[in-house]
């Protein structure tokens, strides 16, 4: 989130956008989304191309109305302005986390979340570089297995 308040913060106070969430992504490299990204061939350089590539009016993204409060530094307990594309992504990327059957929120989350919708303008920008969502979905599921037990060992 601090990835995403900061390049809101490049385009002077505007609220946080869902393109902002998915170059946020790639702050965490450690992250299982950072991961996919890279793993599927993708830099924050070309997610940054490629979100300023999306056509005007392509995604429904714009800077108002946004839920939360003032854009800049995230301090302790302060509520950031979002989108609503983006807002939405958030809402899905705890969806998608309820759904896999998790008790947290994670970077991989926020991915699946932000292509929940292909007509984001964050799912645009992933598409225009030759990432598609089912085969996001699928490398997600993957870097998952690795980190879920199996069933217990019988003797």
């Amino acid at each position: 989130m601090q990835a995403a308040a900061a390049a809101a913060r490049q385009r002077e106070n505007t609220p946080i956008r869902s393109g902002d969430l998915l170059l946020g992504l790639f702050a965490s490299p450690e992250g299982l989304a950072a991961k996919v990204l890279t793993a599927m061939g993708s830099t924050a350089g070309a997610v940054q191309a490629a979100l300023s590539a999306v056509p005007p009016g392509t995604a429904p993204e714009s800077d108002g109305p946004a839920a939360g409060g003032p854009a800049g530094e995230i301090a302790p307990g302060e509520q950031r302005r979002f989108t609503p594309e983006a807002a939405a992504a958030l809402r899905n990327a705890l969806v998608e986390a309820l759904e896999l059957g998790h008790n947290y929120i994670g970077t991989e989350h926020i991915l699946l979340g932000l292509i929940r919708d292909p007509d984001t303008t964050a799912a645009a920008a992933l598409t225009r570089l030759g990432l598609s969502p089912a085969e996001i979905r699928v490398r997600v599921a993957e870097l998952l297995r690795g980190f879920t037990p199996g069933p217990p060992a019988t003797a």
